[in-house]
């Protein structure tokens, strides 16, 4: 009978790829002074849950990133968005649909690119996402 030996951790990535993190969940009430300041200047993303006052945690968020120079947006983002024009598009014959989401797609507003997203995904939880890459193991937070 043959043993399965799993190959090392390493032999699992190819040249230049990163561990795949998994985004951590923290809530409001049990984080101590100072954590939610740590979070955000460790540029990781996690999710927020429990929050009592959500528009004022994500007003207070945005602040703090324009306070150490970083672009920051806050969007209302549940999971349940109800039926979108992409959504309809799907029961369109397919050329009709590749020309709709094409004319869509066109006259949709390009957004600049942000560093943070704050992300409203109910009344007491919120997803922060960021654009720039998280420091390394050993780098010094900004």
């Amino acid at each position: 009978m043959l043993a399965f030996q799993p190959p090392a951790h390493d032999d699992l990535l190819t040249p230049g790829t990163r561990h795949m993190s998994t985004v951590r969940t923290y809530f409001e009430n049990r984080l101590p002074a100072g954590e939610l300041v740590r979070l955000m200047l460790a540029q990781e993303p996690f999710f927020l849950e429990d929050i009592v006052d959500i528009d004022q945690t994500a007003a207070a968020m945005q602040a703090f990133c324009h306070e150490h120079g970083l672009t920051a947006r806050v969007l209302k983002q549940p999971y349940n968005t109800g039926i979108t024009g992409w959504d309809l598009a799907s029961f369109l014959p397919a050329w009709i649909g590749a020309l709709g989401l094409g004319l869509l797609a066109a006259t949709a507003p390009g957004r600049q690119p942000m560093d943070v997203t704050i992300k409203l995904r109910s009344n007491s939880l919120l997803e922060v996402c960021f654009s720039r890459p998280a420091p390394g193991p050993g780098a010094a937070l900004p």
